[in-house]
């Protein structure tokens, strides 16, 4: 079902996007994740599209589409000011409940989350990983962004980071990026730089489990030998 709407960077500056076509491919508590084929200019260029919902919040609190979709917005706006490592492209929709984003995946790299839906390899056809030569600088280079956004006061959840997997070549490469926006809190006390550290380690945690042919363990002792030395300063003594 073709549709014609508008999103804004900033609210002088929007864009006419064209829907061609749009496929549910995931789900969640803030809402529901579309794979859109879109036409800007007359070039075709696929997003991730995020309808927002009515459904109440975990903690019984309840926020209309509009809040939770201007909420998320603005959040990626700061984090992307601070530094965080975010998706380039994030833009809200006239009506202010949904927001168009990059569309992290391709032939070479899929993005895994943490929810249901979409955190399993094998959701993209897709076989475990067996080998990971780069997983050290791989995980440092996580956990230092992690760290670094702690010290300028920023909560990242688990949810809201993505791993993108790399098969283009014979070893698999590992990157990640700050995708989902709905919880990430700012100007919270630096005692939570260790909290930081580990939302974002149990992300890591939840990919290993589901994604790694790890019999052995090897992962994620190393992933643990890592976190511990990252976590060392902030441990009470």
């Amino acid at each position: 079902m073709m549709r014609t709407e508008r999103f804004y960077k900033k609210p002088e500056q929007s864009t006419s996007v064209e829907i061609l076509n749009e496929q549910r491919i995931s789900g969640g508590l803030y809402g529901d994740i579309f794979d859109v084929t879109a036409s800007i200019n007359g070039k075709e260029r696929r997003f991730i599209q995020k309808k927002f919902n009515e459904r109440p919040l975990s903690g019984g609190g309840k926020r209309s589409p509009e809040e939770k979709a201007v909420s998320a917005f603005n959040n990626h706006t700061r984090a992307k000011e601070l530094g965080a490592k975010v998706l380039p492209t994030y833009r809200i929709s006239e009506d202010k409940k949904s927001v168009l984003m990059t569309f992290a995946h391709s032939d070479d790299i899929t993005c895994i989350g943490t929810n249901t839906e979409g955190s399993r390899l094998s959701d993209f056809n897709k076989p475990k990983i067996i080998a990971l030569p780069g997983f050290e600088d791989f995980v440092r280079t996580y956990l230092e962004h992690a760290r670094e956004t702690g010290e300028k006061r920023m909560l990242i959840d688990s949810d809201a980071y993505f791993i993108l997997v790399d098969d283009s070549e014979d070893d698999v490469k590992l990157d990640f990026v700050v995708g989902d926006m709905d919880n990430i809190e700012f100007d919270v006390s630096e005692k939570h730089i260790g909290t930081n550290i580990a939302k974002a380690k149990r992300t890591l945690d939840i990919f290993l489990y589901k994604n790694v042919e790890d019999p052995s363990g090897f992962f994620k002792d190393e992933l643990k030998r890592i976190y511990d030395e990252f976590m060392a300063p902030y441990r009470k003594k």
